[in-house]
C-alpha cells in the first residue's frame, strides 16, 4: 500500500490499483491519520481536523461512521481502535511524506558536508515525490492547514537546497530559466532571488543579475516597506565589482545517468558484512562482493556506498551492467555515467570518486579495463557486485553469505507485513520457511509476497517445490529477480559447457561432498570446479563443497531435462562404494587412526551413504547393497540410529538371500542381530544369531562360530540366564584355544563377555582377573575408537563394583567425552548410567541430571537400559533422597541438554 499526500490524496495498492476515497470528510480523516501514522489520534483532534471549531452536535457518531467506512475501503487491519483514539498502521516506505522528509534529511547532511553531487541527487529524489500542492484535494481544517503549509515550506527548502548544490557543481547555465519561473511564483522569497542573481552572473549575464536585484528590491519595498537582506545586498556589491570568488566551479562531475539508488526497505542481518565492506573500501581501491544470485549483493553494495558518501566528496556513481553483454561496452557505460564518453578516465582524473559496478559476472573479461581505470585514476575506488571474482591484482573479495536464520525470519516478517500488515505467523512455521529457502533474501522476499493469498503454513508446505512457487517478484525488480528460477538461470547461462554438465551432475550428492566426489560424479577437473565456485553455484567450506538447496533443485531440474540423472546417480553410487570400502579396509589394516578415519567418513558422508544405499536397493544392485552394508552398516548402531540400521540390514539380508550365497548372508545376519539386541528385543536377536551360527558351522568357519557364540552369551547375560551364557562362553574359549593364531581381539571379545558375566554375578575378583587378561590382549592389537571407549566403560563398571568410585568416575567421564567425539551414543549412555550410580551416593542433584541426560539419549536412539536393576536402584535412591518433585525437576534439567552441553556438564565435575 502507498499513501500519497504530496499532491492530491491517493491510495495505491502494491498491484498498482487506486483505492477511491471520494468523500471530502473521509479524505480529511485519512490525511489526519496519515500525518500521525502509527500514533493514536484522539477523537477530539480528529474532529478538529474534519470540522475545525464548528463541529456538529453529532460529531462523535459521524466520526465513528467515517472511520468505519474508511476501514472498509482500506481494510480492517489498517485502522485500529486504541484507548487513546484511532491509529493507522503504515510503514515509512508506504508514506510519501515520510520518504520525502527522510530524503530531505539525507540531502541536508550531504550539503553540510559539501558532498554536492550526493546532495543534488538526494534533493531531486525527494522532490520527485511531489505531484502538486500538499493535500491538494483535502479540505483542511484544524491542524491540517498548518501541516499543509509546513510541507510546502519544506518543498521550497528542498528546491533551494537542490539549486545550491547544482550551483556548487557548476550547473548555473541550466538554472537561470528555472529560477526565473520560481521568483515569479514566490516574489518575496529572497533565497530564490539570490540564487537567480548568482546563476545569471556565472552565466556571463552581469546586467541581468543586477536587474534581478532591482526587481527584488522594488517588490519588497512595495509589499513590505523593507530593503533586501544584508547578504543579498552584499551579493549585489560583489557582482558590481566582478568579485572573482563568485565565479565558482568552471566544471564538475557531470550528473550521472545512473544515480545511487535509495533503498526503499531496510537492510536486515548484514551488519558484519557492511562493516567489513566499508573498512575494506577505505583501505583498498577495489572490492568485489560475490555470492549466488538472490543473496543480496546489489542491496548491500548500495548501502555500503551510502555509508561511504562522506569519504568520496567528488561523488558516487552507480552503473548497472545487467543489460551489458559485451565486455568492451563496460568502459562506454562508465563513460555515460561520468560524462566522459569513451574516455571516462579523462573526466575522473584525480577525483575522489566511488564507482559501483553492479552485475559484472557476464562481462568478466572487462576486468582488465577496470584495472587500467584504477591505474589511471589514482583516487578512484571501485565496488563491484559479481557472482564471480574479477581476479585482478588490486581486488579484495568479500563473499556475501545467505542470511543467518534469525535475520531471515526477521526479513520474512517485515516483508510479509508490508504486504499484509495484520499477518500473524507461527514461529516454528517461519523457522521452516526460512530453512527451506536457504536464507536467500530474494527467495524469502518472493515467499513473503504470497501472504496476501496464502497462510504461512501453506507457503511452507508448498515450498517443497521452491522454484515453482517463487514467481511473484515486484514489478519494479530487475527481470532476473522476478522469479528464483530466472535468478539461478542467469548464472547457469554464463557457464562453460563442461561446467554446466558438472553442475547438473553435482545436484545428486546430499549433505556436501569432497573434491574426489566432485571430480568423479561431475566427470570434471579442477578448473571446472573452480568455475562453479567462482560463479557462486558451489560453496566451499574447508575441504567440502555444497549447493544451496534452491540451487541444487534447479540443477536437478536441468539434469532431469537432459536425461542425465540416472547416470549421475550411478557414478555417485560407484564413488561412495569405493570410499566406504577403502576406508573400512584401512580400518582393518591401520589401527586406531584408521578406525577414527572410518568414523569420520561415516559421520561426514552420512547423507551420501544413505543416498547411495537407497539407489542400490531401488535398482536391485545386490552386490552394491551388500558391500555398502558391510562397510558402514554398524555405524548406525554405534550412533544409535537403530531404525536406520535395521532398514539397511534387512535390505542386505534380502539381497544375500536372492544371491543364494550362505557366506555372504552370514555377515548381514550377524550385523542385523545387533539392532534388536540393543533396542530391547533379545529374542529376535537370538533367532538371527542362531541362523548365522548354523551357516558358520556348515561352512566350517570356526572364527565366526566363536564370535557368534560370544554374542549370544552376552545376550543371555543381559537376560540373567547365566548358566546358558557360561556354556556358550566355554565353547567359544575352546575354539580360541584350538586356533591361537587367530585375531587376538576375537578372544578379547569373549573376555569382555566373561567380565560382564562376573560383574553381574558379583564375582569381582574374577572380573578383575579378566580385566588384566583383556589389557594384555589389547596391547597386541590395533583398536578401533569404539572398542577403546567400550573397554574403558567396562573397566569403569568393574572399578565401581569394587567400590573404587573415584577411579571409575574418571573413566566414565573420559568415555562420555571420547564417545561424543565419535558419535558413539550407546557408550555415552552406558557411561552416564555408571556416573549416575556413583553420584547417587555423593551428589544426588548431579546424579538426577545424569539420569535425565542418559534418558534423553536412550529415547532418541531407542536403546534399551543396559543394566535395568542398577538403573532402577539409582532412580529409587534418588527419588527417596531428593523427593519425587525435586528429582523429576532435576531429571528434566538433564533431559533438556544436548550432547555438547552434556559433555561440558560432565567434564566440569571434579
Amino acid at each position: 500500500m502507498e499513501y500519497r499526500l504530496l499532491g492530491p490524496l491517493e491510495v495505491v495498492t502494491d498491484a498498482g490499483d487506486a483505492i477511491s476515497v471520494p468523500a471530502p470528510k473521509r479524505r480529511a480523516l485519512l490525511a489526519a491519520l496519515l500525518l500521525e501514522a502509527n500514533r493514536a489520534v484522539s477523537p477530539a483532534r480528529l474532529s478538529e481536523a474534519l470540522w475545525g471549531n464548528e463541529a456538529p452536535p453529532a460529531a462523535e457518531a459521524s466520526l465513528q461512521s467515517h472511520v468505519s467506512r474508511l476501514r472498509r475501503e482500506l481494510g480492517p487491519e489498517r485502522i485500529v481502535t486504541q484507548p487513546g483514539g484511532y491509529l493507522l498502521r503504515a510503514t515509512a516506505a508506504e508514506l510519501d511524506v515520510r520518504r520525502f522528509e527522510d530524503g530531505l534529511a539525507v540531502a541536508s547532511r550531504a550539503a553540510e558536508a559539501a558532498r554536492w553531487l550526493e546532495a543534488s541527487d538526494a534533493y531531486r529524489g525527494a522532490l520527485d515525490l511531489w505531484r502538486g500542492a500538499a493535500l491538494a484535494d483535502v479540505p483542511c481544517s484544524g491542524y491540517l492547514e498548518p501541516e499543509a503549509e509546513r510541507l510546502e515550506e519544506l518543498r521550497l527548502t528542498a528546491i533551494e537546497g537542490r539549486i545550491d548544490a547544482d550551483l556548487e557543481l557548476g550547473r548555473h547555465a541550466a538554472l537561470s530559466a528555472e529560477l526565473t519561473a520560481l521568483v515569479i511564483q514566490h516574489p518575496l522569497r529572497e533565497g530564490l532571488w539570490r540564487q537567480l542573481m548568482l546563476a545569471l552572473y556565472r552565466a556571463g549575464r552581469q546586467a541581468d543579475a543586477l536587474a534581478a536585484y532591482r526587481r527584488l528590491r522594488a517588490a519588497l519595498v512595495e509589499e513590505l516597506g523593507i530593503d533586501p537582506s544584508p547578504d543579498v545586498q552584499v551579493l549585489e556589491g560583489r557582482i558590481l565589482r566582478q568579485d572573482p570568488t563568485l565565479d565558482g566551479p568552471t566544471r564538475g562531475p557531470i550528473r550521472p545517468l545512473y544515480r545511487l539508488p535509495v533503498p526503499s526497505t531496510s537492510l536486515i542481518g548484514r551488519r558484519d558484512e557492511l562493516d567489513r565492506a566499508v573498512a575494506t573500501l577505505r583501505a583498498h581501491r577495489l572490492l568485489t562482493l560475490t555470492g549466488p544470485g538472490g543473496v543480496g549483493k546489489t542491496r548491500l553494495a548500495i548501502v555500503v556506498a551510502h555509508a561511504l558518501l562522506a569519504d568520496f566528496p567528488d561523488g558516487v556513481l552507480f552503473v548497472d551492467l545487467s543489460s551489458t553483454r559485451v565486455p568492451a561496452d563496460v568502459i562506454a557505460r562508465i563513460g555515460e555515467a561520468t560524462g566522459g564518453g569513451e574516455r571516462p578516465a579523462a573526466v575522473i582524473g584525480e577525483l575522489r570518486l566511488l564507482l559501483v559496478l553492479d552485475n559484472f559476472e557476464q562481462v568478466i573479461d572487462a576486468a582488465t579495463s577496470v584495472a587500467e581505470l584504477l591505474e589511471r585514476c589514482p583516487a578512484l575506488h571501485v565496488l563491484v557486485t559479481s557472482r564471480t571474482p574479477l581476479r585482478i591484482v588490486a581486488e579484495r573479495q568479500l563473499e556475501v553469505p545467505p542470511l543467518p536464520h534469525a535475520a531471515g525470519v526477521a526479513l520474512f516478517e517485515e516483508r510479509s507485513r508490508a504486504v499484509l500488515s495484520s499477518v500473524v505467523s507461527n514461529e516454528a512455521v517461519l523457522d521452516d520457511i526460512v530453512g527451506r529457502l536457504d536464507g536467500l533474501p530474494l527467495a524469502i522476499e518472493l515467499a513473503a509476497a504470497y501472504v496476501r493469498v496464502l497462510s504461512s503454513e501453506v507457503i511452507r508446505d508448498r515450498l517443497m517445490d521452491r522454484l515453482t512457487l517463487l514467481t511473484a517478484g515486484p514489478r519494479d525488480a530487475p527481470e532476473r529477480h522476478r522469479t528464483l528460477r530466472e535468478t539461478i538461470a542467469w548464472s547457469y547461462d554464463l557457464l562453460s559447457p563442461s561446467a554446466r554438465s558438472a553442475f547438473r551432475a553435482l545436484s545428486v550428492p546430499a549433505g556436501g561432498f569432497d573434491l574426489g566426489a566432485a571430480l568423479a560424479i561431475g566427470r570434471s577437473d579442477l578448473d571446472t570446479i573452480a568455475e562453479l565456485v567462482d560463479q557462486s553455484l558451489l560453496r566451499r567450506t574447508d575441504d567440502r563443497y555444497s549447493m544451496l538447496e534452491t540451487i541444487r533443485e534447479f540443477a536437478a531440474e536441468r539434469a532431469a531435462a537432459e536425461g542425465e540423472t540416472s547416470a549421475a546417480r550411478d557414478r555417485h553410487l560407484a564413488h561412495y562404494l569405493e570410499v566406504a570400502g577403502s576406508t573400512r579396509r584401512g580400518t582393518s589394516e591401520g589401527g586406531s587412526m584408521a578406525g577414527n578415519a572410518w568414523v569420520v567418513m561415516c559421520t561426514t558422508e552420512r547423507e551420501n551413504l544413505r543416498l547411495a544405499f537407497d539407489w542400490a536397493v531401488a535398482h536391485d544392485e545386490t552386490d552394491a547393497v551388500l558391500r555398502l552394508f558391510r562397510a558402514t552398516g554398524m555405524f548406525w548402531l554405534m550412533v544409535g540410529a537403530v531404525d536406520e540400521g535395521q532398514r539397511w540390514g534387512e535390505a542386505a539380508i534380502d539381497a544375500a538371500r536372492r544371491l543364494g550365497d550362505p557366506a555372504r548372508l552370514m555377515q548381514p545376519l550377524l550385523a542385523v542381530s545387533e539392532f534388536p539386541r540393543f533396542s530391547g528385543e533379545p529374542e529376535k536377536a537370538l533367532l538371527l544369531k542362531d541362523e548365522a551360527l548354523a551357516l558358520a558351522r556348515t561352512a566350517g568357519d570356526h572364527s565366526n562360530v566363536a564370535v557368534i557364540l560370544d554374542d549370544m552369551a552376552s545376550i543371555h547375560v543381559g537376560l540373567g540366564e547365566y548358566p546358558i551364557a557360561h556354556r556358550l562362553l566355554t565353547e567359544a574359549l575352546a575354539i580360541h584355544d584350538a586356533f591361537p593364531d587367530d585375531d587376538p581381539l576375537a578372544r578379547a571379545h569373549t573376555v569382555v563377555t566373561l567380565i560382564e558375566l562376573a560383574v553381574d554375578q558379583g564375582d569381582i575378583a574374577t572380573a578383575q582377573r579378566y580385566v588384566l587378561e583383556l589389557e594384555q590382549l589389547e596391547a597386541d592389537a590395533d583398536l578401533f575408537p569404539d572398542w577403546i571407549v567400550e573397554s574403558d566403560s567396562l573397566r569403569g563398571k568393574v572399578l565401581h563394583a569394587a567400590n573404587q568410585d573415584d577411579e571409575a568416575a574418571v573413566l566414565f567421564r573420559s568415555v562420555v567425552r571420547d564417545a561424543a567425539d565419535i558419535g558413539f551414543r550407546m557408550a555415552m549412555v552406558d557411561a552416564l548410567d555408571g556416573l549416575a550410580a556413583i553420584e547417587s551416593d555423593r551428589d544426588q542433584a548431579q546424579a538426577a541430571r545424569l539420569v535425565g541426560m542418559a534418558d534423553r539419549l536412550r529415547a532418541e536412539a531407542r536403546l534399551r537400559i543396559c543394566a535395568p536393576a542398577e538403573y532402577e536402584h539409582t532412580v529409587a535412591t534418588l527419588g527417596s533422597a531428593l523427593g519425587t518433585e525435586r528429582f523429576d525437576r532435576l531429571r528434566a534439567e538433564g533431559h533438556a541438554l544436548r550432547i555438547p552441553e552434556i559433555v561440558a556438564g560432565v567434564a566440569a565435575r571434579p
